[in-house]
């Protein structure tokens, strides 16, 4: 379920989580790939309700993007507006924000990490649970 991994390594969810690990630079929290691996992310498995889900509405955000960049992309050129790289990811962000399926995705890698909406990653590296 690659699809589903790249969904869950660039979730807000696990942003958010561990957020309080990254290192704060001049723009901002960077190295998210240093302990993005300090949260319980699961092997995919398809016998998982969670999983299949999260693979299913993965391939409809595929899709719903593609066609939603299209459209972006042909007003902007029909303005002779810029369709840069930095372009498409602030407008297929602003589009992602408002997305009901991006808001289940949201929610399930929420629920396959174990993790509460408010979650964070606490400073020994391991994430806090509904559990604590």
């Amino acid at each position: 379920m690659a699809a589903g991994a790249s969904d869950i390594i660039n979730s807000k969810t696990l942003e958010q989580a561990v957020e309080p690990l990254m290192a704060k630079g001049q723009y901002g929290p960077r190295h998210l790939q240093r302990h993005l691996w300090c949260l319980p992310i699961p092997v995919y498995d398809d016998n998982d309700p969670i999983h299949k889900e999260l693979a299913s509405l993965s391939g409809v955000l595929r899709i719903k993007a593609a066609e939603q960049w299209s459209a972006i992309r042909d007003g902007r050129m029909a303005k002779d507006e810029s369709v840069s790289v930095v372009v498409a990811r602030r407008e297929l962000r602003k589009w992602l924000a408002t997305s009901p399926e991006a808001a289940q995705v949201e929610t399930l890698i929420q629920q396959l990490l174990g993790l509460r909406g408010d979650s964070a990653a606490t400073t020994d590296g391991s994430a806090r649970s509904r559990r604590d």
